[in-house]
């Protein structure tokens, strides 16, 4: 369970308490995470719920940014994490995929070329393996926004598997667009 699953779910206690909240006319209502020092409220993008988390109240300036055309917004933020995650995405997931069929005990009994014979006989080949960029964006879903008081953003997306469960986050800011996507 992730870090917004939590605090959602603990959402229903803490709205009982004397907390601050602060409604936008546009996404709602914003509860005030003290501990943590953000509000946190959500938006629909996708057909879906997406947690989103502000730094200050005046944050949702550029939450309102972004939400002007968000399915594109994503689209484009998806197509960033493809073009700088793509390649580790494949090499990661075809060596991951090649350690679970490789029995180490084996390996000590081989030499360097009988391996690579053995490979080339028992792994498919790994263009088999490799995602395109419009595979890696298919796989990949939005899961939460925080943006903080200087218009900078973090996106965070569901992996679809493609580094065995971890998530992706994607940066950037209003001024510059996407500057960093990693695993």
């Amino acid at each position: 369970m992730g870090l917004f699953d939590k605090l959602f779910k603990s959402k229903k206690a803490i709205k009982d308490s004397t907390l601050s909240t602060f409604t936008d006319p546009q996404f709602g209502e914003f509860l005030l995470i003290e501990d943590l020092c953000w509000f946190e409220g959500t938006i629909i993008a996708q057909k879906k719920e997406i947690a989103v988390t502000l730094e200050t109240k005046e944050s949702v300036e550029t939450l309102r940014n972004i939400y002007t055309d968000i399915e594109q917004f994503i689209e484009k933020a998806s197509h960033y994490a493809a073009e700088v995650l793509l390649e580790s995405s494949n090499v990661y997931g075809y060596d991951a995929w090649a350690n679970d069929i490789i029995d180490e005990n084996d390996l000590p009994h081989m030499t360097e070329d009988e391996f690579n014979a053995w490979l080339n006989k028992n792994l498919p080949h790994k263009k088999y393996l490799s995602l395109n960029i419009d595979d890696f964006i298919k796989r990949i879903s939005l899961l939460s926004i925080h943006i903080s008081e200087c218009s900078a953003y973090l996106l965070i997306f569901d992996d679809g598997d493609l580094f065995w469960g971890h998530q992706i986050s994607v940066n950037g800011n209003i001024e510059s667009g996407f500057t960093n996507a990693s695993m």
